[in-house]
């Protein structure tokens, strides 16, 4: 299931990757390398001996953090959270938790199975760039 997830992951970063020419102008970036700063992956998934574990706790990993984190702000939200689910995948209690408080404090945050729905989602939010903000 991981290795589906990961290859999903894998290509939404193409896709925002491709985004820049479209969107890099709108949002006042002017080269790749910062485009793709934008996209954020917190590595806090995988397997690690207990002594690894609590060290990244102490460094601030926490369970149920989203795969994906967009920081840029829309006409309606501060920034978006983006959770990589395999078609059969389900959120684990932590990630709904992180969830309900992304969306408390103003984020939007999605779930997401499909290549081309997270396109979708990436344009609807450039989209509401500076808009009202």
């Amino acid at each position: 299931m991981r290795h589906l997830e990961d290859s999903l992951q894998m290509a939404v970063i193409r896709v925002w990757r491709n985004l820049f020419c479209e969107y890099g102008d709108k949002l006042g970036i002017d080269n790749l390398e910062d485009w793709e700063m934008l996209l954020h992956h917190s590595p806090n998934g995988g397997k690690r001996n207990s002594r690894e574990a609590m060290r990244f706790k102490a460094l601030g990993v926490r369970a149920g953090f989203p795969d994906l984190f967009l920081c840029v702000g829309s006409r309606d939200y501060r920034g978006l959270f983006i959770e990589l689910k395999a078609l059969s995948g389900t959120q684990s209690k932590p990630q709904k938790r992180f969830q309900r408080l992304a969306i408390l404090m103003g984020y939007r945050y999605e779930v997401v199975r499909d290549l081309d729905v997270c396109r979708n989602l990436f344009i609807e939010h450039l989209e509401s760039y500076g808009k009202d903000n």
